[in-house]
């Protein structure tokens, strides 16, 4: 039942916009840091995607994608227990198999502009949950100095269009992972 639910759920999601790319295969390295890093994740329990991306530089990455993760306006994940979890998974698994690694955190919005808030533009609160995200890998037990952290905004969305689950998808965080 649990499998349908997720399966529905999945089903209902906003088409995600992909970024015109050539066609070729990933990298054998790039290709086995992904399957590995989210068969860890899985075998501790967590369900998130592990995907390889195109970072804002142009390479093709790991990413660990929180995805749905908060809601508008909001940098807190107090109330979504499911991400700081995977969170503290996430370090463990970094902290066992990867240590040292080099770890960068991008921070997503939705495409409203920010009226009445305390941050004074999306990018500032993008920015904020990116430092949320380092914060919780820090207290379980990941290096202040592996992580570093950048604010895009809503320059980069997943999904197109102004409707709520289209919004709730671009509300996100990428961890992008660098083994050393």
């Amino acid at each position: 039942q649990r499998l349908q639910q997720e399966n529905q759920r999945l089903a209902a999601r906003p088409k995600v916009v992909a970024p015109p790319q050539a066609s070729f295969r990933e990298s054998p390295e790039v290709d086995a840091l992904r399957r590995d890093i989210s068969d860890r994740l899985a075998r501790a329990g967590v369900s998130v995607p592990v995907e390889v991306r195109t970072t804002r530089s142009g390479d093709r990455k790991v990413a660990v994608v929180l995805e749905d993760a908060y809601p508008s306006g909001k940098d807190s994940l107090d109330k979504n227990p499911k991400a700081v979890e995977a969170l503290a998974r996430l370090s463990q698994v970094l902290q066992q198999t990867y240590p040292g690694s080099r770890i960068h955190i991008e921070g997503h919005t939705d495409s409203d502009p920010i009226r009445v808030s305390k941050w004074p533009s999306n990018e500032a609160l993008s920015l904020a949950r990116a430092d949320q995200v380092k914060k919780l890998l820090v207290s379980a037990g990941l290096s202040e100095g592996q992580i570093e952290t950048e604010g895009v905004g809503a320059r980069n969305p997943l999904a197109k269009g102004g409707t709520p689950p289209a919004k709730a998808q671009n509300r996100r965080v990428e961890i992008y992972v660098w083994p050393r």
